[in-house]
């Protein structure tokens, strides 16, 4: 599923189960495949990001992908 192809709860939810299961099949593919590196990935993509509008269900969706990757700080 595409970003894009994320307008609502539900294609959210269905976004998240495939980011699950790439995890599983590939977790090689994540820069960040703790719970601790992806959750600093988040906040560190935040902070530097500084989003100037209120999220939405797509915006949710690019946070997510980009917490895959995103550098974060060494703990």
């Amino acid at each position: 599923m595409r970003i894009e192809d994320v307008v609502d709860s539900v294609t959210l939810a269905r976004f998240l189960q495939e980011q699950a299961e790439q995890l599983r099949a590939d977790p090689g593919s994540w820069e960040n495949a703790s719970l601790e590196s992806f959750l600093l990935a988040g906040a560190s993509w935040l902070e530097d990001s500084q989003p100037t509008k209120r999220p939405d269900w797509k915006d949710v969706a690019i946070l997510i992908s980009a917490m895959r990757g995103y550098e974060c700080p060494v703990t």
